[in-house]
């Protein structure tokens, strides 16, 4: 919401508050030299509504929702700078689909609300990491004891918390994104990556089996202005969120932060 406030003219001498909405998400950022950190903060616009705000939402999938903000809508032309999809995709995959349709059907097959949340979390175990990290038992170094123990302890417990309502609409959101599904650009996705002005940095993770490189790869010859960097890292999907993986999460910064200055 944050652009779309800021140019606003009825948000200009008022405070903008950002909070993130999710567990171990956090804003990072500077506003006119201001250093912003945490899970929230509020930003004081000035009198004429403009200011410069470098910033970013450490989160699990961030990729498509960054480059929907760029291409949709000519009056964002000239907003963002610099955009960092971090293991994310312009446009959900096929195979991506086909994953999430068994994690949909397995919770609506199970007997009770919480046998499907279970299930969730033992599906989803197998495809947020990769093959090398349960070959290696990397878990062990989370303070696991078993495999069975990491299932139970970690992606089970993580899911039974939840509602399978808002994880169904979050799974339809995911199977349906696509940043050139809208009237502006109606399905075609290269003039919608075309759209993009900003300076672009994607950076998947190698061993990602939601977003490919290859998925990346696809999309660079229609942006303006990109550069590709795949994350050399054993863990799938979580090298774009490495809570508990600080080689990781030390490139990723450090790539972000050439980006910011660049």
């Amino acid at each position: 919401d944050l652009w779309e406030r800021y140019i606003d003219p009825a948000f200009r001498d008022r405070a903008i508050h950002l909070r993130t909405n999710a567990e171990g998400l956090e804003l990072l950022g500077r506003l006119d030299g201001a250093e912003l950190a945490g899970p929230e903060a509020t930003l004081e616009v000035p009198a004429n509504g403009e200011a410069r705000v470098d910033w970013r939402v450490r989160v699990t999938r961030p990729g498509e929702a960054k480059l929907v903000l760029k291409a949709v809508g000519p009056e964002f032309g000239d907003a963002v700078e610099r955009i960092a999809v971090v293991c994310g995709s312009a446009r959900t995959a096929p195979h991506n689909f086909v994953f999430l349709e068994g994690v949909r059907s397995a919770v609506q097959a199970a007997r009770t609300p919480e046998e499907g949340l279970r299930a969730m979390g033992r599906i989803y175990a197998g495809w947020a990491l990769s093959q090398t990290f349960y070959r290696r038992e990397m878990w062990r170094g989370l303070g696991f004891a078993s495999l069975e123990d990491f299932l139970v302890r970690s992606w089970e417990a993580n899911f039974v918390r939840r509602d399978a309502r808002d994880l169904m609409a979050q799974l339809w959101t995911w199977q349906n994104g696509d940043i050139s599904a809208n009237d502006l650009y109606r399905g075609d996705l290269a003039m919608a990556l075309a759209g993009i002005k900003a300076k672009v940095l994607l950076m998947p993770s190698a061993t990602d089996l939601y977003f490919q490189t290859d998925d990346n790869r696809a999309e660079l010859p229609h942006l303006r202005d990109a550069k590709l960097v795949e994350i050399p890292s054993v863990w799938g999907h979580r090298a774009g969120n490495p809570l508990a993986n600080p080689e990781d999460a030390a490139f990723v910064d450090a790539q972000v932060e050439a980006l910011l200055n660049a």
